[in-house]
């Protein structure tokens, strides 16, 4: 009976007054029936706390991210209203513009780059194969 004192304050510290209860039955039912009924309850109460613990930590992970999204949304939100404040200069959206049409033109030319180089890999591949 000492051992099972031991045991119950030790895995559930957070269910203190819940401890104090079982207690309180274990010493009033001493019976071996009583106490096997005790022990599955225990055991039922190790389990649910276990899987609420588990829980707990999911949600402070969410939580934690859940900020840092926040601080994230509210940075872009900051930078969207600075540059809405400075009246959204004319020069410098079109200054913009051009630098992604031009970027883009080299994205397009990069791609037909590469895609020639394979098309000359793939021909120099078969020709390799029908001369072994």
């Amino acid at each position: 009976m000492r051992a099972l004192y031991c045991y119950v304050i030790a895995q559930f510290q957070l269910f203190v007054p819940l401890y104090y209860l079982i207690h309180a039955i274990l010493l009033t039912f001493s019976s071996s029936a009583n106490a096997k009924k005790w022990e599955v309850e225990l055991a039922t109460l190790k389990s649910n706390n276990l899987r609420l613990t588990a829980a707990l930590q999911e949600s402070t992970a969410n939580v934690d991210e859940w900020k840092r999204q926040l601080h994230q949304y509210r940075e872009e939100v900051a930078r969207a209203r600075h540059y809405a404040g400075k009246g959204g200069d004319a020069n410098e959206v079109e200054q913009l513009r051009q630098r992604v049409a031009q970027l883009e033109a080299e994205l397009a030319q990069k791609n037909e780059e590469l895609a020639q180089i394979t098309k000359s890999k793939k021909s120099e591949q078969v020709r390799l194969k029908t001369k072994h």
